[in-house]
């Protein structure tokens, strides 16, 4: 990354969940208790650690696994705003406001335990969809997503089953590519055009073997400028209580970041996450 250079980020956290039953279902309260950050191996003020700390978020979830309501969030934004400048508040609200925050913790509700509440698989099934996914600049982008239920292993209850996930956000263009191109041969409107050349000489534009070189390369350069998204993740839960014994996931994201002084530019982020859970009765 010209101009900006690479760091490595460390976080070692430590979060309580409280679960407790609602009438028509689950609450669960979570609290970040305390969170320490290295850059590059020296201490680093995360933003987010000190957004998050001391607050508790609370998801409440109807008996079906679906959210219907998310607490908590509503304070983080002002929290924002004390913690730092106005110019740099903005900056961060995209990622780290309220509402970032809170779809961010339904897409990892649903990912970790919403999406698989009353499933019936068996191992060696295969399960894809396509999912949205918070980029670092604010933007959303769906990305295919393909689960796999690959095994039983021994966990502490018991017998507990080994999801893999991977993440894919090419597959998803190529899939709504696929659909769309099959919507455009189904159009007699494009059916109609049979010859390109022609149909551009009628509209007044030059045909596309006398494009120019500037117009090749900002067509390369919107390419490279395009956000990609690519990782794992595997779980190990109980399919009787939903509960998670250990999670691991590594996400690739490349994406174009207005920095200032800079302008655009070409940020990869390489996330790893490594989550282990006591439980208490």
């Amino acid at each position: 990354m010209k101009g900006v250079g690479a760091a490595s980020d460390r976080t070692t956290g430590e979060i309580e969940y409280v679960v407790s039953k609602t009438d028509d279902g689950w609450r669960y309260t979570g609290k970040l208790l305390q969170a320490e950050t290295l850059r590059n191996e020296r201490p680093f003020d995360q933003p987010v650690d000190e957004i998050l700390g001391g607050l508790e978020i609370a998801l409440v979830v109807g008996n079906g696994g679906d959210v219907t309501s998310v607490h908590g969030y509503d304070q983080v934004t002002s929290r924002l705003h004390e913690l730092f400048p106005a110019t740099v508040a903005e900056k961060l609200e995209p990622t780290l406001g309220s509402e970032a925050l809170a779809a961010r913790a339904l897409e990892d509700w649903y990912a970790r335990v919403g999406d698989f509440v009353g499933l019936t698989v068996s191992i060696g099934d295969l399960r894809t969809q396509t999912a949205p996914y918070l980029l670092p600049n604010g933007n959303e982008l769906m990305s295919q997503v393909e689960t796999r239920f690959a095994g039983w292993e021994k966990c502490p209850p018991g017998r507990c089953i080994r999801i893999e996930t991977h993440y894919d956000s090419e597959a998803a263009a190529a899939i709504e590519l696929g659909a769309r191109l099959a919507t455009a041969k189904a159009d007699p409107v494009a059916d109609a055009v049979a010859d390109p050349a022609t149909a551009s000489a009628q509209a007044g534009v030059a045909p596309a073997d006398a494009a120019s070189a500037d117009a090749e390369e900002a067509s390369t350069k919107a390419a490279q400028a395009k956000p990609r998204l690519v990782g794992n993740a595997t779980r190990i839960i109980d399919p009787t209580t939903m509960l998670i014994y250990s999670e691991s996931q590594e996400k690739t994201v490349s994406v174009e970041m207005q920095i200032e002084g800079l302008g655009p530019v070409a940020l990869t982020v390489v996330e790893t996450q490594v989550y282990s859970y006591e439980y208490e009765q």
